[in-house]
């Protein structure tokens, strides 16, 4: 994907509801009037996305013309939903240095865009604030700000899930991203495996890891020698082709046991986890369970007073 296509796509998706009209200053007057209450209004959504949208342009005509600039602006930009205001915002950052701007920084971790978070990241480095600083060993490494993750993520929705957003948990957006979904919240463990696990089977720490292991599959190296061997009497190019793609195969991991073991591998000294099994595979013989095609792990992190809902969704 270029920059004009990644470009263009963040802007659909800002703009996902009819732009609303009128000059800078009645949009500041309306977001004032109707967006900064605990029930904002149904156009917030539009009114916020044409302010960052004007925002962007204007900013970026005054760096044009070699203008300073507010940097309450920057810092206000830097926390914006339009990951290119963001970017801007955080490369004006990087650039000219200001004690203070840290706390603006840390908010574009949570940006929807990992292209945005990618760069928040690589400027505080050591200077996390303690809220993320927490959660740090969950920070999702962020790609290298490529042109396609401009695109904000959509919000992981049931049916990607396998189950209904926990009410009232949140998103931690640089714990998450296309792979998986990272949610907090105050509630006791319990109650959320009461919630998310009803009528679920629910596993603990042991006899899940033990399911896993039992449907991961070693691959059948007798079959891999074989189509080695065939490889190497071929002469015609495409029967070595064949060979070479087949023997690959079978050396791939093929079982679910494998990719689960791996996406779950952040949580092997979590002995307090449980797992809510969400989909399965009918069991491959009479003499085993149905093997886990999708798992949430949900344990408890006393230190900070919070549940985890960690769901790998690849």
């Amino acid at each position: 994907m270029n920059v004009f296509v990644a470009a263009t796509a963040a802007v659909l998706v800002i703009f996902s509801e009819p732009r609303v009209e009128g000059t800078l200053d009645e949009l500041i007057a309306r977001n004032d009037a109707e967006c900064t209450s605990a029930q904002p209004g149904a156009d917030c959504g539009a009114i916020r996305a044409e302010l960052e949208l004007r925002l962007y342009d204007d900013l970026r005509m005054l760096d044009r013309m070699g203008e300073d600039v507010d940097r309450e602006a920057i810092r206000t930009a830097a926390a914006a939903n339009f990951p290119q205001l963001a970017l801007l915002a955080l490369r004006w950052m990087e650039e000219e240095p200001v004690v203070g701007d840290d706390e603006a920084i840390a908010l574009a971790l949570e940006n929807r865009s990992a292209a945005v978070r990618s760069v928040a990241l690589r400027l505080l480095v050591d200077r996390l604030p303690a809220r993320v600083k927490a959660l740090r060993e969950w920070i999702l490494a962020q790609p290298n700000s490529q042109d396609e993750d401009l695109v904000p993520d959509a919000d992981p929705d049931a049916d990607l899930l396998g189950f209904s957003p926990y009410p009232g948990a949140r998103l931690v957006r640089f714990a998450s991203g296309k792979q998986r979904a990272f949610y907090t919240t105050p509630d006791p463990q319990q109650k959320v495996i009461a919630t998310i696990g009803k009528g679920k089977t629910v596993l603990d720490y042991g006899s899940f890891f033990e399911r896993v292991s039992a449907a991961i599959e070693l691959p059948d190296y007798e079959a891999i020698g074989a189509e080695l061997e065939k490889l190497l009497s071929e002469t015609d190019p495409d029967k070595m082709a064949a060979a070479q793609e087949k023997a690959a195969a079978l050396m791939a991991p093929q079982s679910q046991g494998s990719e689960l073991a791996a996406a779950f591998s952040p949580l092997m000294n979590r002995s307090n986890a449980q797992f809510v099994i969400l989909r399965e595979q009918p069991a491959p013989t009479p003499d085993t369970p149905p093997r886990i095609k999708r798992a949430a792990a949900v344990f408890r992190e006393d230190s900070l007073g919070i549940t985890v809902i960690f769901v790998p969704l690849q």
